[in-house]
C-alpha cells in the first residue's frame, strides 16, 4: 500500500511539476501547484491513516481469535455431557433389548427342540442283559480301585460277561466289598 500511495504522490509531483514548466508565468498555474501540494499532504496523512487502522485491525482478529479459542463455559460442558450421557443410556437400553430378545428366541427354539424330542429321549433307558455268558467262573470281592476291565483282564473274562453274570448296568458304580461272579471262558 505504502508503494501505491508513493507512485501516486511521485505521479501528482510529476505532473505539477510537468504543468509548472510548461506555464511558468501563469497565475493558475501557481494555484494548482499550491493544491497539488496540499492533496500530496492529505494522501500522506490518508496513508498513515489507513496503515494505523490496518495495524488495529489486524491486533482486534488476533485477540478475537484467542478469545474465541478458550471459551468452554461450564453451561456449555454440562450440556454436552447430558447429551452424551443420554445417548450412551439410550444405546445401553438397546443392546439390552437386543440381548433380551436373542436370549428369549434361542430359549423359545430350546423349548420347541425339547417339546419334540422322542419320549424314547427322555427316559432313561435300561440294559438288556443276556445269559450267553459262560456259567463256569470265581468269586470276586471287589478291592480299592478295580475297574470291570482291569477285573476281567486279571481273570480271563470279558467285560460284557461279567456284566450280564452280575447284571452290573453301570460299570462306573462298583463298590469296594462287593461280590462279583467273574465268568471264565475255556
Amino acid at each position: 500500500m505504502k508503494k501505491q500511495v508513493l507512485f501516486l504522490m511521485s505521479g501528482v509531483v510529476f505532473f505539477g511539476l510537468s504543468l509548472a514548466h510548461a506555464q511558468s508565468g501563469d497565475s493558475r498555474l501557481m494555484g494548482l501547484q499550491q493544491d497539488m501540494m496540499a492533496l500530496q499532504h492529505k494522501v500522506g496523512a490518508l496513508s498513515l491513516e489507513v496503515e494505523a487502522m490496518r495495524a488495529q485491525n489486524d491486533n482486534l482478529r488476533e485477540q478475537i481469535s484467542r478469545s474465541t479459542q478458550g471459551s468452554v463455559t461450564p453451561e456449555t460442558l454440562r450440556t454436552q455431557l447430558e447429551a452424551l450421557r443420554c445417548e450412551y443410556e439410550a444405546r445401553a437400553d438397546r443392546d439390552k433389548q437386543d440381548i433380551l430378545n436373542q436370549i428369549s428366541k434361542q430359549i423359545d427354539k430350546l423349548g420347541a427342540t425339547l417339546n419334540t424330542a422322542p419320549a424314547k429321549a427322555v427316559k432313561e433307558e435300561k440294559p438288556i442283559f443276556v445269559e450267553d455268558y459262560p456259567k463256569e467262573g470265581i468269586a470276586y470281592t471287589v478291592k480299592p480301585g478295580d475297574t470291570l476291565s482291569k477285573i476281567a483282564q486279571e481273570n480271563a473274562s470279558s467285560i460284557r460277561d461279567i456284566q450280564n453274570a452280575n447284571k452290573i448296568a453301570d460299570p462306573k458304580a462298583l463298590k469296594v466289598g462287593q461280590q462279583l461272579f467273574v465268568p471264565q471262558r475255556r
